[in-house]
């Protein structure tokens, strides 16, 4: 067998995995043990993760509906009908009359090309993929805080930190081998911190187990942070040298009401306490969450009460520290960069006419002069709002690029039944 180095295509984590190929055809998965995430590891995902290759489910040419049936027909005939039914929207209703959700499970390649061709071909921002639903607060946030919408420091360092505070997150079971790097640090003596309003497996390993009532979360990290700089733990050559702001934050800290925080978490502010001086003082110290942070509406919010907590007392920039989110599929993070959302060209350049900044309007130009068209300046529509616009019938046509709407969008059960109904009931059908 003919071994092929690949990465993992389910969560983000990344795991190095060996493809045992034979014939032409993929027969197993073995882990990489030449690198430091998952290190000979893999979880149940990983080993299975190849039978979607030779599954008899796997579509691997294009259908077309006709009647109440899916019929065969050549990738030619394919490519030319979409092209085709493309541009007669845009010449009868417009380049906003179409909508493309790319996938977080496809190459930065293919995440690029996908924004470049919404932009540059058919005309339109309605370009988005699940990443802006699960993990755009992550993004916004933390690029508003810390100027870069990712984690701050590679998984393999979990282990160097001395209290890992665990927010908003169940590794265990959506991230196992991350959880497995968390386990490894309680072995070698770290303190884990968890915030959540389960019991989750990792509870098990924890020093402290904060079960808060669900989406109080920034109430609890206001509250960690007011206690930090009361206890003067606050690191304030690190502030002085890399933050702003403090002076504004310490002022609306000191109107916050401990006694308010703990009757809204369910944490009693003895608790409170104890936490915040164990994440201050026990340095370094690792803030690790996910989507139990990011889906709520005050999600943005707390993503950036979280990296207030970490610059306040220094946990930035070291081993061992930082703010880390983990992402869902394994290509979150370059759906983000390459700007699968309709509000950001690849990099983060806000999408705004006229631009915010200088520099913005700058790069806006030379992507207009790499693709040799224009941009639309004018925000797109996100995956919710194509669906909704696709019902009311403003929306004619809509590609999505392996993704599943029905899986990834709120309220299922109503966007399936209203959508089958509204397709019926209209002389026009969404391709």
């Amino acid at each position: 067998m003919k071994r092929v180095l690949a990465i993992c295509p389910y969560c983000g984590t990344g795991c190095n995995i060996y493809l045992q190929v034979q014939d032409g055809k993929v027969k197993g998965v073995y882990p990489s043990y030449n690198n430091n995430i998952n290190q000979g590891k893999l979880c149940v995902k990983g080993y299975s993760c190849a039978e979607i290759i030779n599954h008899p489910d796997r579509l691997r040419y294009p259908l077309i509906k006709k009647g109440n049936k899916l019929v065969k027909f050549s990738w030619n005939e394919a490519i030319s009908k979409v092209a085709q039914k493309f541009s007669e929207i845009i010449k009868t209703d417009g380049s906003d009359a179409i909508g493309i959700i790319g996938s977080a499970r496809t190459t930065n390649e293919e995440l690029y090309q996908t924004q470049k061709f919404a932009r540059a071909v058919i005309g339109t921002n309605n370009v988005d993929h699940c990443a802006r639903i699960c993990h755009s607060p992550t993004v916004v946030g933390l690029i508003k805080s810390l100027g870069s919408g990712g984690m701050t420091n590679p998984i393999s360092d979990i282990e160097n930190a001395k209290t890992i505070l665990l927010i908003g997150s169940n590794p265990y079971e959506a991230h196992p081998i991350i959880a497995w790097h968390i386990i490894n640090a309680v072995d070698k003596g770290t303190d884990l911190i968890v915030v959540d309003p389960r019991k989750t497996p990792l509870v098990k390993f924890c020093k402290k187990h904060l079960q808060i009532k669900p989406g109080s979360d920034i109430k609890l990290i206001n509250a960690l942070c007011k206690i930090i700089i009361e206890e003067k733990l606050d690191d304030k050559d690190f502030i002085e040298k890399n933050c702003e702001g403090f002076n504004e934050l310490n002022n609306k800290l000191k109107k916050f009401s401990l006694k308010e925080a703990a009757e809204i978490t369910g944490i009693k502010e003895d608790t409170l306490r104890d936490t915040a001086i164990a994440y201050a003082s026990n340095r370094p110290s690792s803030i690790i969450y996910t989507l139990g942070i990011t889906e709520h509406i005050t999600g943005t919010s707390n993503v950036r009460a979280l990296a207030n907590l970490a610059m306040l007392t220094g946990n930035l920039g070291k081993e061992g520290t930082g703010i880390n989110p983990l992402r869902g599929q394994n290509n979150v993070q370059g759906g983000c960069d390459m700007g699968v959302a309709p509000y950001i060209l690849p990099g983060y350049i806000s999408i705004s006419s006229p631009c915010e900044k200088e520099t913005e309007k700058d790069l806006l130009e030379k992507y207009e002069k790499k693709y040799k068209n224009k941009i639309p300046k004018t925000k797109g529509l996100m995956s919710p709002e194509m669906i909704k616009a696709a019902l009311e019938g403003d929306l004619k046509a809509m590609w999505v690029i392996g993704e599943d709407i029905l899986t990834s969008e709120a309220n299922r059960d109503k966007t399936k039944n209203d959508y089958t109904a509204k397709s019926l009931s209209r002389s026009k059908t969404i391709t």
